[in-house]
């Protein structure tokens, strides 16, 4: 299971080991990172994994059930939703704390954002809610790139609706820009962080050289 190897990754890293140096894997560091911080609070390493996966499926089910409440005005649709995905990741390949469980945290956090102003009174998008949703497509990137197409279709169809709602080419040019900078940061601080560890590297050689 990647959830073994994450953990180790995690537990080398919190004793002054450099990820891909100390332990290598071919996965961006994100959610070793997140581990990294579950294990400094809780102490035991799978304990840790575990309780953080918890709570990203719960908090799933709960933005879930939020959504179809909110917006399709449907309390029994979203106490469903919700109830099925705990279902659902309660499968016994879904009980292992993997990117996956995140990331759908991560995807339906940043979908709700979208999907809140463009509901809302004033049907429009901000620059600060366009940058929030580009850095939570950015973390989602560090813990797994499968993320990327659910990124672009969603961020693209919202942009899109925005340009044909207010027909300024230049404000969805800025808010596209301001989403592509916050997607792009978590890689850019973690590019840094290994460039200064002296791992840039095997860092290079894990993200991109062994994938391609």
């Amino acid at each position: 299971w990647d959830e073994s190897l994450y953990i180790v990754i995690s537990q080398r890293w919190l004793a002054g080991g450099v990820p891909y140096v100390a332990v290598w894997d071919q996965h961006p560091m994100g959610l070793p990172a997140i581990f990294m911080g579950a294990m400094w609070l809780i102490g035991d390493g799978l304990l840790a994994v575990r309780a953080a996966a918890f709570l990203a499926v719960t908090g799933t089910a709960v933005l879930l059930g939020y959504a179809l409440i909110r917006f399709a005005r449907a309390p029994w649709a979203g106490v469903l939703a919700g109830v099925l995905y705990l279902f659902y990741m309660s499968r016994p390949e879904g009980l292992a704390a993997n990117t996956e469980v995140f990331n759908n945290f991560i995807v339906t956090l940043a979908s709700l954002m979208m999907f809140s102003r463009i509901h809302g009174p004033d049907r429009s998008l901000s620059d600060l809610g366009m940058l929030g949703v580009g850095l939570l497509f950015g973390i989602g990137l560090q813990v797994k790139y499968v993320v990327i197409p659910e990124a672009i279709i969603l961020c693209l169809a919202t942009l899109i609706y925005d340009q044909y709602r207010t027909r300024n080419f230049y404000r969805t040019a800025r808010l596209a820009t301001v989403t592509m900078l916050g997607g792009i940061l978590p890689t850019v601080l973690m590019t840094l962080y290994f460039w200064q560890a002296g791992a840039l590297r095997p860092y290079l050689d894990a993200n991109l050289r062994a994938n391609i």
